[in-house]
């Protein structure tokens, strides 16, 4: 899906988080970072996912 976002439209594609609990898979890991996108890792607070929200939508208007 952010594959096909970032073809389509560039500016959708930065507005994606990733959301994962995989933090044992290196493959899974190196896709996230290699999106330049930001990402967070389960378990997380909802005030933590609030914020990152917040400043994906003020980065990407």
């Amino acid at each position: 899906m952010a594959t096909y976002c970032k073809s389509f439209d560039d500016r959708l594609s930065r507005r994606i988080i990733f959301i994962t609990g995989d933090t044992a898979n290196l493959e899974t890991e190196k896709f996230v970072e290699g999106t330049g996108n930001y990402y967070m890792y389960k378990p997380f607070l909802l005030a933590d996912l609030n914020a990152m929200v917040n400043r994906v939508i003020m980065e990407n208007p």
